[in-house]
Formats: C-alpha cells, structure tokens, sequence
C-alpha cells in the first residue's frame, strides 16, 4: 500500500497517507486492490492497481499503478531474511547442523511463490544471507 501510495504521488496525484485520518477510508479501499496485486504477482511478472474514482475527502482519484514482480520481490526480501535469521538462530540454539535436516517446509506466498524460494532453504542450511549474489533485484 505505502509503495503505491508513492508511485501515485510520483504520478503528481495527492500524497495518501496512513497518519491522515481523512485518508483512512481511502487507504482502506486501496489494501485489497493491493493484495490483489500481490496475488497475481505470484503468477505473472506484473500486475495492475486500479481504483478509478477513489474518494480522497473532497478529491477523486483515479488509481492505476502497475506493479513490478521485481519490486514485490525487493518490498518483501526483509521479511524473508528476517525468517532465514530466525531459522539459522533455532538451528545454532538447539546444535542442530544444517546437513542434519532431512527437508525444509516453505509455507505461505511469501516463501513459496517468493523471491527465489530454492534460495531462502538453501540459506537456511547453508547459513549464508539472501542478496545480490543470489540474483534478487534491488538488495546490496
């Protein structure tokens, strides 16, 4: 939501904003057409969201923004680090070596139809960290 936000005001619409109270009506409409998105973005390298004749207080704006998969991809690898670092901190807490894993269990998009779902177990049992060199858009 807050990335779309960003592009719309790139666009030259109105800023939205969560903090603005007058928005919250509008910022509410605007999450569902953004987790249809993210949906699609699981199956296709782009998707579309688009609210024409979104009611921003007393303004009308016409919502179209197309959304990358490799900006998806680059919103969502600190979350999918932060996992990988969780996992890698359980193993080292209970002695538990990586190659002693029979399998590891992706659940959910975010891992499953996520940047490079191969990457994130191998990182895991390798006790590497996600980046750049694992070819994800946008990481240092």
């Amino acid at each position: 939501v807050d990335w779309v936000c960003e592009q719309l005001a790139a666009q030259g619409q109105p800023r939205l904003s969560r903090q603005e109270t007058g928005h919250a009506q509008a910022i509410r409409k605007l999450k569902p057409a953004c987790e249809d998105a993210k949906i699609e973005l699981s199956r296709a390298a782009t998707a579309n969201v688009s609210l024409p004749g979104l009611q921003v207080g007393d303004s009308v704006l016409d919502v179209e923004v197309d959304v990358p998969r490799s900006e998806l991809d680059r919103l969502v690898l600190p979350l999918v680090e932060r996992s990988v670092a969780v996992c890698q901190r359980l193993l080292a807490t209970h002695q538990v070596k990586p190659e002693k894993l029979s399998r590891v269990v992706l659940v959910g998009d975010l891992f499953t139809k996520g940047p490079r779902p191969d990457l994130v177990v191998e990182c895991i049992a390798a006790r590497r960290a996600l980046g750049r060199q694992h070819g994800i858009p946008g990481h240092a």
